[in-house]
C-alpha cells in the first residue's frame, strides 16, 4: 500500500484527484507542472497529511489496569505532518521514471512558529530500473475492495502453540534469585506471547498454567489487554464459588473497557448464565451498549 500510495499521480484533467486516496486517508492534494514537452515530465505535489481523513494511530491493545487509556487520538492532534513528491515521465513512451517523497513529521509543542523543533524527516525513492515484456491482458480480482490507508491487522502469532507460554511460565517459576536481572525481560516475552494466541490456544493452554503458577498467570492477564486475554479471565472465574464477591467486582471492572469486543460480549453472556447478579448484567448491558 506505501508503494502504490508514494507512486499516486493524479490526472491532471480531472479536479477530482485533488482529493486523493493515499496511505494516511484522503488528502487535499495540490500540484505543479515543472515541465512539459507533449506530455507533462516533471510534477510535484504537496500534502498536508494532519488534515487527511484517517491521519489517526491505529489503536493497540490496553491493560485493563491502565489508569489513562484512549490516547492514541489526542496525541496524534500533537504532529502537524506534510508530504511533498516529484514525478518525472517519458515524453516518448509516457510512463513513470522515478518518483520521491519527503515526509515531514513536526511535533507542535516542541516547535518554534509551527517550524523549528523537534522534526523527523523520511524519503522514500523510486526508480524505473527496466520494463520487461508483459502480456497486457486482463487478470481475474474479487469484489473485496480496499483503501489505501492502513488498517487493524491481525496480530496473532502464525504458529499457534500453547507449550511456549506453558515453557516460559516454567523458566520464570524456576528463575534462580541469582539470576533476578531476567526476571523482567522473560515477563515481557511471555505476555508477548500470550498476546499472539487466539482463543482456542489459550483456552487449551490456561489449565497449565494456572498449574504452574495462578498469581503469575493472573499478572500476565491483567495486563495482556486483548480480548482473548479477557476472555480467559472470564474463563477462570467461572472456575470460582458462585457466592464469591471477587468475581462480581471483577466482571463488573471488565464492563468499564475502554474497547470492548464481540467476543467479550459472549463471554458476559456466559457469565450471566453462571452468575446472574446484579453487577454482572449491569456489566453486560454496558458492554453491549458501548
Amino acid at each position: 500500500r506505501g508503494i502504490v500510495s508514494g507512486l499516486a499521480v493524479p490526472l491532471l484533467e480531472e479536479d477530482k484527484n485533488k482529493n486523493m486516496p493515499t496511505i494516511h486517508g484522503k488528502c487535499r492534494t495540490s500540484y505543479t507542472n515543472n515541465a512539459r514537452e507533449d506530455i507533462v515530465t516533471d510534477i510535484s505535489l504537496h500534502r498536508d497529511l494532519s488534515r487527511c481523513d484517517k491521519f489517526v494511530p491505529i489503536r493497540d491493545h490496553n491493560s485493563p489496569l491502565a489508569l489513562i487509556t484512549g490516547m492514541h487520538y489526542p496525541m496524534a492532534q500533537m504532529v502537524r505532518s506534510s508530504q511533498t513528491c516529484n514525478y518525472k515521465f517519458d515524453n516518448e513512451k509516457k510512463h513513470m521514471t522515478s518518483g520521491s517523497c519527503t515526509e515531514e513529521h513536526l511535533l507542535i509543542p516542541f516547535s518554534h512558529k509551527g517550524k523549528y523543533g523537534f522534526t523527523n524527516v523520511g524519503k522514500q525513492e523510486l526508480t524505473l530500473v527496466q520494463v520487461s515484456s508483459h502480456n497486457d491482458r486482463v487478470f481475474e480480482h474479487d469484489n473485496i475492495v480496499k483503501d489505501l490507508n492502513m488498517e487493524v491487522v491481525e496480530d496473532k502469532s502464525t504458529i499457534q502453540d500453547k507449550d511456549a507460554a506453558v515453557k516460559l511460565m516454567r523458566e520464570l517459576v524456576n528463575l534462580p534469585e541469582t539470576e533476578g536481572e531476567r526476571r523482567a525481560h522473560l515477563f515481557h516475552t511471555l505476555i508477548s506471547t500470550v498476546r499472539g494466541m487466539k482463543t482456542e490456544t489459550l483456552r487449551a493452554a490456561l489449565p497449565e498454567v494456572v498449574a504452574v503458577s495462578r498469581f503469575l498467570t493472573y499478572q500476565v492477564l491483567a495486563q495482556c489487554g486483548t480480548p482473548e486475554c479477557s476472555s480467559a479471565i472470564m474463563q477462570i472465574l467461572r472456575t470460582f464459588d458462585i457466592s464469591n464477591l471477587e468475581v462480581d467486582a471483577a466482571v463488573f471492572a471488565l464492563g468499564f473497557m475502554s474497547n470492548p469486543s464481540s467476543l467479550l460480549i459472549n463471554d458476559l453472556l456466559e457469565m450471566a448464565k453462571y452468575k446472574p447478579s446484579k453487577p454482572i448484567m449491569y456489566a453486560l448491558s454496558n458492554v453491549v451498549r458501548r
